[in-house]
């Protein structure tokens, strides 16, 4: 896939200055991949395509340096119907058809936790079904038409995902996120809220974690990961009364409205 752009995609690859390249790759032509729209927003969506598609960049994956090779890889999973280099060259990403694009982001969630047990950390924001992606250049692009769609999904609501015990708890969870409060602004907070899931779920409280701390402006996977693995090691004598306080604070009970 080498396309109309391969000399703007080489000049971008080329360039060193950080912002000069974010220019260059604006003025690049983009698409929604998972649907068409009125207006790019998600509540314009007119139709989705039925795809998804997944970035995997450097930032989130440091310890990967032969980019190539990774598109390579990932041609082996089943569900990939296209994979190629990003514009930077420093990253690639895949396109997968969903079997329940109407679940886009249940779908995303269970891809997510899927591309994590292989290695892979996928971007956040691909869960946005009016994410953009920009045109690239890839002579070694890889192409199947008859990729599998994918079946998997992880429900959005944490209740759904977890244990029925500390139903309580999880309720002021499902709460705090569905109001998008960031109850992890203060390095200390972050860490006690950590503790405090891991002291009650263990690893099953990573993925209640990222939901919890995605909603600070500076929010980075990897870093979250870190700090999780962190609080799984010293977890302290937090509990459930840690979430509570900070909920709180934040003016977030389980009383009704």
């Amino acid at each position: 896939m080498e396309g109309d752009y391969q000399k703007e995609v080489n000049a971008i690859r080329r360039e060193r200055n950080k912002e000069i390249r974010d220019s260059l790759k604006a003025k690049l032509p983009a698409v929604t991949i998972s649907g068409t729209f009125t207006e790019r927003k998600k509540s314009c969506l007119i139709k989705h395509s039925g795809l998804i598609c997944l970035d995997i960049d450097s930032k989130q994956n440091p310890s990967i340096i032969n980019w190539q090779q990774i598109v390579r890889e990932l041609s082996d999973i089943i569900n990939i119907t296209f994979a190629a280099l990003s514009v930077s060259g420093h990253g690639c990403f895949v396109i997968i058809p969903l079997a329940f694009p109407e679940r886009h982001l249940e779908q995303f969630n269970a891809l997510r936790s899927d591309f994590r047990s292989l290695g892979y950390n996928i971007d956040a924001a691909c869960s946005d079904v009016c994410r953009l992606r920009g045109m690239t250049s890839d002579t070694k692009a890889y192409y199947n038409s008859h990729a599998e769609p994918y079946r998997r999904i992880i429900k959005n609501k944490i209740t759904n995902i977890m244990a029925d015990n500390h139903t309580d708890c999880l309720q002021l969870i499902n709460k705090i996120i569905s109001k998008k409060v960031d109850i992890t602004s203060e390095y200390k907070n972050w860490y006690e809220v950590g503790a405090s899931l891991a002291a009650t779920y263990g690893e099953r409280g990573r993925e209640l974690f990222h939901q919890l701390s995605r909603f600070y402006p500076k929010y980075d996977q990897i870093e979250c990961d870190k700090q999780y693995d962190h609080c799984l090691k010293h977890p302290g004598n937090y509990s459930q009364a840690t979430l509570y306080y900070y909920a709180k604070q934040s003016g977030i009970s389980l009383k009704p409205n």
